[in-house]
Protein backbone atom coordinates (compact mmCIF):
# COMPACT_ATOMS: atom_id res chain seq x y z
CA UNK A 1 0.00 0.00 0.00
CA UNK A 2 1.23 3.47 -0.85
CA UNK A 3 2.02 5.79 2.05
CA UNK A 4 0.46 9.23 1.83
CA UNK A 5 1.48 12.29 3.80
CA UNK A 6 -0.75 13.67 6.52
CA UNK A 7 -1.19 16.87 4.53
CA UNK A 8 -2.31 14.99 1.45
CA UNK A 9 -4.86 12.93 3.39
CA UNK A 10 -6.27 16.03 5.04
CA UNK A 11 -6.47 17.84 1.70
CA UNK A 12 -8.42 15.01 0.07
CA UNK A 13 -10.77 14.55 3.06
CA UNK A 14 -11.53 18.27 3.17
CA UNK A 15 -12.23 18.21 -0.55
CA UNK A 16 -14.72 15.40 0.10
CA UNK A 17 -16.47 17.49 2.76
CA UNK A 18 -16.87 20.38 0.34
CA UNK A 19 -19.30 18.05 -1.44
CA UNK A 20 -18.05 18.59 -4.96
CA UNK A 21 -17.27 14.90 -5.61
CA UNK A 22 -18.14 11.55 -4.12
CA UNK A 23 -15.51 9.13 -2.84
CA UNK A 24 -15.24 7.23 -6.10
CA UNK A 25 -14.48 10.32 -8.15
CA UNK A 26 -12.06 11.70 -5.56
CA UNK A 27 -10.17 8.42 -5.37
CA UNK A 28 -9.88 8.40 -9.14
CA UNK A 29 -8.88 12.08 -9.29
CA UNK A 30 -6.05 11.64 -6.79
CA UNK A 31 -4.96 8.19 -7.98
CA UNK A 32 -5.67 6.42 -4.70
CA UNK A 33 -5.29 2.66 -4.58
CA UNK A 34 -8.91 2.18 -3.53
CA UNK A 35 -12.08 4.00 -2.61
CA UNK A 36 -12.06 2.06 0.65
CA UNK A 37 -8.82 3.74 1.63
CA UNK A 38 -10.40 7.19 1.25
CA UNK A 39 -13.46 6.06 3.19
CA UNK A 40 -11.19 4.96 6.04
CA UNK A 41 -9.54 8.40 6.08
CA UNK A 42 -12.98 10.04 6.24
CA UNK A 43 -14.07 7.82 9.12
CA UNK A 44 -10.85 8.43 11.01
CA UNK A 45 -11.35 12.15 10.51
CA UNK A 46 -14.90 11.86 11.90
CA UNK A 47 -13.84 9.76 14.87
CA UNK A 48 -10.78 11.76 15.78
CA UNK A 49 -9.53 15.27 15.59
CA UNK A 50 -8.76 16.95 12.26
CA UNK A 51 -5.05 16.52 12.98
CA UNK A 52 -5.49 12.74 13.23
CA UNK A 53 -3.18 12.22 10.27
CA UNK A 54 -0.24 14.01 11.85
CA UNK A 55 2.50 11.71 13.05
CA UNK A 56 2.26 11.12 16.77
CA UNK A 57 -1.21 12.63 17.08
CA UNK A 58 -3.06 9.33 17.26
CA UNK A 59 -3.59 8.21 20.79
CA UNK A 60 -3.92 4.51 21.39
CA UNK A 61 -7.02 4.01 23.45
CA UNK A 62 -7.20 1.11 25.86
CA UNK A 63 -10.55 -0.66 25.94
CA UNK A 64 -11.63 -2.69 28.95
CA UNK A 65 -12.47 -6.36 28.66
CA UNK A 66 -16.07 -5.52 29.58
CA UNK A 67 -16.30 -2.93 26.80
CA UNK A 68 -14.87 -5.37 24.26
CA UNK A 69 -17.29 -8.11 25.29
CA UNK A 70 -20.20 -5.69 25.11
CA UNK A 71 -19.13 -4.48 21.65
CA UNK A 72 -18.83 -8.06 20.37
CA UNK A 73 -22.24 -8.94 21.80
CA UNK A 74 -23.74 -5.85 20.15
CA UNK A 75 -22.26 -6.85 16.81
CA UNK A 76 -23.49 -10.44 17.09
CA UNK A 77 -27.03 -9.39 18.03
CA UNK A 78 -27.55 -6.65 15.45
CA UNK A 79 -27.33 -6.49 11.70
CA UNK A 80 -25.07 -3.45 11.67
CA UNK A 81 -21.78 -3.66 9.78
CA UNK A 82 -18.49 -3.46 11.68
CA UNK A 83 -17.68 0.07 10.60
CA UNK A 84 -21.08 1.51 11.49
CA UNK A 85 -21.14 -0.08 14.94
CA UNK A 86 -17.52 0.93 15.57
CA UNK A 87 -18.42 4.51 14.77
CA UNK A 88 -21.44 4.41 17.10
CA UNK A 89 -19.39 2.93 19.94
CA UNK A 90 -16.53 5.37 19.46
CA UNK A 91 -13.99 2.71 18.53
CA UNK A 92 -11.36 4.82 16.85
CA UNK A 93 -9.31 2.27 14.99
CA UNK A 94 -10.88 0.93 11.85
CA UNK A 95 -11.01 -2.88 11.97
CA UNK A 96 -10.62 -3.27 15.72
CA UNK A 97 -14.15 -4.57 16.28
CA UNK A 98 -13.62 -7.08 13.47
CA UNK A 99 -10.55 -8.36 15.30
CA UNK A 100 -12.40 -8.68 18.59
CA UNK A 101 -15.26 -10.62 16.97
CA UNK A 102 -13.15 -12.97 14.89
CA UNK A 103 -10.35 -13.69 17.33
CA UNK A 104 -12.25 -13.98 20.60
CA UNK A 105 -11.58 -16.96 22.84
Amino acid sequence: MTKYSAGFKLKVVKEYFRGEMDTTLLARKWGLCSVGELREWIKEYHLNEPNVFQKGMRKNKVYSKTFKESAVKSYLTTDKPYQELSYELGIHKIGLLYTWVNFRN
